[in-house]
């Protein structure tokens, strides 16, 4: 348990040599940043290149905030430079509350499958939930997030904060994917992103959102992008979306 926690845990092995985080049976690892109002972001932990989380049983991962009632929340930052990530089972990620300038995945796998979770009730203020995910390598890499088999999210039924599946700020080249094969829904925050770049930022990549099964539901108004560009004029960049059931 990192309780109020201000530094940086990075993990990274070797082909040779891999690095494993393993979370089982009933057991749980838990990160919250210490900050006081108006602080930035302290506390992060950094899955790297040979890498990997693998979350199972009945096990949980959380990441969360230590500033109860903070008007623009953060939670201790989890980002995957080109590691890989496993919730199986009746594993469950308990991710707190974010605000749109977070950044949450970056480069590599995220799988959630058997019955697994995905968390937005945890955090300081519990009415909504963002993931953030941003592909930030070279060209022709990818960051892919897959729900499978009975895999969901759960939210406390409001969609206050934007994006609860946002692929932010890709570099040039880079793809973001998100894959929807589980039979369960997806709930998705008020606006529903699949890619996502900032003014000035030359993506020319693309933003995959592949659906076989299940739904998927947007709490609010904001309506569903795919390979959205924050200027529209100078930047170049694909959309595809496959819907075949669900």
């Amino acid at each position: 348990d990192f309780a109020d926690f201000a530094g940086l845990v990075s993990v990274e092995g070797t082909a040779d040599d891999p690095a494993k985080i393993t979370i089982g049976g009933s057991g749980s690892l838990r990160f919250v940043a210490k900050r006081s109002s108006g602080m930035s972001l302290l506390g992060s932990i950094c899955l790297g290149s040979y890498s990997e989380l693998d979350v199972s049983g009945n096990g949980i991962f959380e990441t969360s905030d230590s500033v109860e009632g903070y008007n623009t929340p953060r939670h201790a930052m989890f980002s995957l430079l080109g590691g890989s990530v496993r919730f199986r089972e009746n594993a469950t990620y308990k991710m707190g509350d974010v605000t749109d300038n977070s950044s949450q995945f970056a480069l590599g796998t995220v799988e959630f499958s058997d019955s697994a979770i995905l968390d937005f009730k945890s955090g300081t203020r519990p009415t909504g939930g963002s993931l953030m995910i941003g592909c930030k390598g070279d060209a022709g890499e990818k960051i892919e997030v897959v729900f499978k088999d009975h895999a969901r999210t759960e939210t406390s039924g409001a969609y206050n904060i934007p994006g609860a599946i946002r692929l932010a700020n890709p570099h040039k080249g880079t793809w973001a994917i998100l894959r929807h094969h589980s039979d369960q829904a997806i709930s998705l925050g008020m606006t529903f992103y699949v890619g996502v770049a900032s003014t000035g930022n030359s993506w020319k990549g693309g933003a995959i959102y592949e659906q076989t099964g299940g739904y998927a539901q947007v709490g609010g108004n904001g309506g569903i992008h795919i390979a959205h560009v924050a200027d529209g004029l100078t930047q170049v960049c694909t959309g595809i979306v496959c819907v075949a059931g669900g």
